[in-house]
């Protein structure tokens, strides 16, 4: 399967964007531990701990994908980078499966960003047929000890609807952990199409803003507010005022 063709995952039950920064993923009687895995410079291998808390027999199917940004939402690719095993496994209920990840040789000073996805596939009990699920989480392999996240903002119309736009231009995903826009009297804004809260190395992300109280026209401030890794971080965005 040629590694260019691209396609994007529709709503799939992704748990991973609800319970981003738990300890663990829960969907129905699966559980998934740790929900991301972050690879440092030479390391080339991890593992996720999956448990079946069912009462019957869970089948499971996981695939890795190489992971990738564009304004309009992730894109995911074929990839032979992260292999995984098994890539099938039947879980006894109560039990639990390794999965291990490894990554093939990195090169480049980018961090590379990868979903895995466990899919259960249907099965049939007691004369019906289990409805399929979908989970997917990040793995990030680092190259560099010193890569990190340089993330910056700007609010400008897009199709007419305002939108804040944020632009990666560091070597490392940046977290945006409670990110929250709000206008000048406090006023919290809605944003479209949130997902998960990523910006990919070298990525750039764009969110819709949902109808204010006041025009966002040129010119009106807005306050951004993150709480990251680093601690809350604040700063005011001018609509159409660029980076």
């Amino acid at each position: 399967m040629p590694a260019t063709r691209y396609f994007t995952f529709f709503i799939a039950l992704t748990l991973a964007a609800i319970c981003s920064f738990s300890s663990c993923i829960h969907a129905q009687a699966l559980q998934i531990v740790p929900i991301s895995q972050q690879l440092a410079p030479g390391q080339r291998s991890a593992s996720f701990t999956v448990t079946n808390q069912s009462e019957s027999e869970a089948i499971i199917q996981i695939r890795s994908f190489g992971w990738g940004q564009t304004p309009q939402g992730d894109v995911f690719q074929n990839t032979d980078q992260l292999v995984i095993s098994p890539p099938f496994a039947r879980i006894a209920p109560g039990q639990s499966q390794t999965v291990r990840v490894m990554l093939r040789e990195h090169t480049g000073d980018a961090e590379r960003a990868y979903r895995i996805v466990f899919d259960q596939l249907p099965g049939n009990l007691n004369g019906k047929v289990e409805m399929a699920l979908r989970l997917t989480v990040p793995v990030f392999a680092s190259a560099s000890q010193t890569a990190k996240p340089d993330v910056q903002w700007r609010i400008e119309s897009s199709a007419g609807v305002p939108t804040l736009i944020a632009v990666n231009h560091g070597l490392q995903h940046g977290s945006l952990l409670g990110l929250e826009l709000s206008e000048a009297n406090g006023h919290n804004l809605k944003l479209l199409n949130q997902g998960l809260p990523y910006v990919l190395a070298g990525a750039e992300r764009h969110w819709p803003i949902a109808a204010a109280q006041q025009q966002l026209g040129n010119g009106v401030r807005v306050r951004l507010r993150t709480s990251g890794p680093g601690g809350p971080k604040e700063q005011w965005l001018v609509v159409g005022g660029g980076m």
